[in-house]
C-alpha cells in the first residue's frame, strides 16, 4: 500500500525525507534499519501500540515481524518507519543488539511516556511477586485445564491454585530476583518511606544489602538504576534510556505518545509524518490486561511518602518534560497540560519546562560521554 500524504503546512527537511520513504515504502541504505526508532518505556502503553507495528517485536528478532497484526489497508506511517526497542537491561546478547549500540542510526525517535510517579507505582505493583502470581493465576483460570482441575478437585479454587503454583507456574530469573528484592519493601508505602535522601547511597551488590538489612540503600539503588535482574520495568526509565542514547538524540526529531492521551498523540505523530487522519489504525489490543486482576498488594501511599517519591524522581520528571517539550507532534497546549499535570502530581517541586536532554544532564553527561568516546 502507498500512503497518501497530507501536510497542512510547509514540510520540514525531515518530513520530506519521511514522505519519500512512505511514498515508495522504502528502507534506508544499510546499516540504518529504519528512519525512526520506537522506544517503548515499560508501563506506558507501548505493548498496546506494538501490536500494530510492522517491526513491533523484540529488537533482536528479524524484521519485519508479526505482519499479521498490521492491517495493510491502513498501516500507519509510524509502523512503516520505525524499529521497536524495549529490552534495555537484559542479557549481553540483547545489549549488543540494543538501541544503545546504534543511537545515531535513526533520524527520529518516538518515546512512549507517562507521569513518572504513576509509572513507578504501576511498575512496582506489576512486578511485585504477589501481584504477578495473582495475575498469572487469573490467566490460568481462562484455560480448559482450570475447568478440568476444578472438577477433579471438588470445586476448590484453593486446591487448584496450589496445583497451579506447584505444577504450572514457572518463575523466570528476574521473577526470582524480584522475590528476593521485594523482601525489603513488601508494600509501596514501605518502598517510598525508605528513599529518604535518594542521592545518599552506597554502590554495591544489592543482594548483599538485602541480606545485611540495608533496605534503604537497596531502594535508593533502584532509583539510580544500580540493580540488575530485578524490577526490570522499574529500572528502564527515561533517565536511563536517554542517558545511554546520549549523542543519538542531538539534533534529532523527537515525538512522544503520552499514556494519558495515547490515541490522540498516536494520531498526531502519524499526521505529522503526513498520513491522513482517517487512514490511521488506532491501537486497541491490550495484551494480558492485568488492570482487572484483584491485586493483593495495592496502591496505598501516604502524602509524606508520595513526597519522597517525587523528590527521588525529580531528574526523571525533568527528562520526561524535556522530551515532551521537544516533541514535534504535540501542540503548545498539550505541552502546557503535561507541565501542569507534573505540578499537580508533585506539588512540592516547582517544575518549569526544561531544555534539551543534554542540558538536563549537564556536565555529568558530558564527562561520561568523554569517557565513552562520544563524537560530540
Amino acid at each position: 500500500m502507498t500512503v497518501s500524504l497530507s501536510h497542512p503546512v510547509a514540510l520540514t527537511p525531515f518530513q520530506k525525507r519521511a514522505a519519500e520513504h512512505l511514498k515508495n515504502d522504502t528502507r534506508p541504505v544499510p546499516p540504518q534499519l529504519t528512519l525512526g526508532g520506537f522506544v517503548h518505556v515499560g508501563k506506558t502503553g507501548g505493548s498496546t501500540i506494538s501490536t500494530i507495528l510492522r517491526n513491533g517485536c523484540n529488537e533482536i528478532a528479524p524484521k519485519p515481524c508479526r505482519p499479521e497484526r498490521v492491517q495493510e489497508q491502513n498501516e500507519t506511517a509510524i509502523s512503516k518507519l520505525t524499529t521497536y526497542y524495549h529490552d534495555f537491561k537484559r542479557g549481553a546478547r540483547e545489549r549488543k543488539q540494543s538501541i544503545f549500540m546504534k543511537p545515531t542510526l535513526h533520524d527520529f525517535y518516538l518515546f512512549t511516556v507517562r507521569d513518572p510517579v504513576d509509572r513507578l507505582i504501576s511498575s512496582y505493583l506489576y512486578t511485585h511477586p504477589a501481584n504477578k502470581e495473582a495475575a498469572q493465576f487469573s490467566y490460568f483460570k481462562e484455560t480448559p485445564l482450570y475447568n478440568q482441575k476444578m472438577k477433579e478437585l471438588d470445586g476448590s479454587e484453593a486446591a487448584v491454585r496450589e496445583f497451579y503454583l506447584r505444577e504450572i507456574f514457572k518463575r523466570s530469573v528476574s521473577e526470582k530476583a524480584n522475590e528476593h528484592i521485594y523482601k525489603c519493601f513488601p508494600t509501596l508505602n514501605e518502598y517510598a518511606a525508605l528513599l529518604g535522601d535518594p542521592d545518599e547511597f552506597i554502590e554495591g551488590n544489592w543482594k548483599r544489602f538485602v541480606s545485611d538489612g540495608g533496605c534503604d540503600n537497596v531502594a535508593k539503588l533502584t532509583v539510580h538504576n544500580k540493580v540488575d535482574e530485578a524490577m526490570m520495568h522499574h529500572l528502564s526509565n527515561l533517565s536511563f534510556i536517554t542517558w545511554n542514547l546520549g549523542i543519538g538524540l542531538v539534533n534529532k526529531t523527537i515525538m512522544v505518545v503520552r499514556t494519558e492521551y495515547l490515541n490522540k498523540d498516536w494520531i498526531a505523530a502519524n499526521t505529522y509524518l503526513g498520513q491522513p487522519k482517517d487512514t490511521i489504525q488506532i491501537p486497541y489490543a491490550k495484551l494480558k490486561d492485568s488492570s482487572k486482576v484483584e491485586q493483593p498488594v495495592k496502591n496505598i501511599l501516604t502524602r509524606d511518602n508520595r513526597k519522597k517519591l517525587c523528590f527521588a524522581l525529580k531528574k526523571e520528571y525533568n527528562v520526561h518534560l524535556s522530551l515532551i517539550g521537544q516533541s514535534v507532534n504535540l501542540s503548545p497546549n498539550a505541552k502546557a497540560a503535561s507541565l501542569q499535570a507534573a505540578r499537580e502530581s508533585c506539588p512540592w517541586l516547582n517544575f518549569t519546562m526544561p531544555g534539551p536532554i543534554i542540558e538536563v544532564f549537564g556536565q555529568d553527561w558530558k564527562d561520561w560521554c568523554d569517557q565513552q568516546g562520544c563524537p560530540l
